[in-house]
């Protein structure tokens, strides 16, 4: 089936409006990747960028060094905040996931919009190695 840009929800919308998306990603500190690439991007767009945070990187993975902080355990209060403000998303875009249970944020956030535009790059690795933060069990899960 081909799918056309009139057909997306995110252009069915009129006048000045700014097309929402969450993104669904990591953030590093320091390497040219993740949320800190995809806002600029997608805000160059027109559109207006809702990052949701999976982990905190000093550094992207491909660094020999580097300190990861999981956010798991602050997403169900996060997208609650969204819901108690009455957000609407045009679009859900996932990105790199931190941990299995991250998941669910987004599976959650699939059926509280469940009109948005998915678009989904699991970035679980690059040059044909899995990176060293993804377990078996969040492999499966993606």
């Amino acid at each position: 089936m081909t799918t056309y840009a009139q057909d997306l929800y995110l252009y069915q919308r009129k006048d000045a409006y700014i097309p929402r998306i969450a993104a669904v990603h990591d953030l590093c500190g320091y390497g040219k990747c993740s949320l800190g690439v995809a806002i600029p991007v997608l805000s160059a767009a027109g559109c207006d960028v809702c990052p949701v945070p999976t982990s905190l990187f000093s550094a992207h993975t491909r660094f020999p060094v580097f300190h990861m902080h999981d956010t798991t355990d602050m997403l169900a209060p996060y997208l609650d905040a969204w819901v108690a403000e009455g957000i609407e998303l045009d679009a859900i875009y996932s990105g790199f996931l931190g941990a299995a249970e991250q998941v669910g944020a987004i599976k959650r956030l699939y059926e509280e919009h469940p009109k948005a535009l998915r678009i989904v790059d699991p970035v679980m690795g690059d040059g044909g190695q899995k990176y060293q933060t993804y377990t078996d069990e969040l492999c499966e899960a993606m």
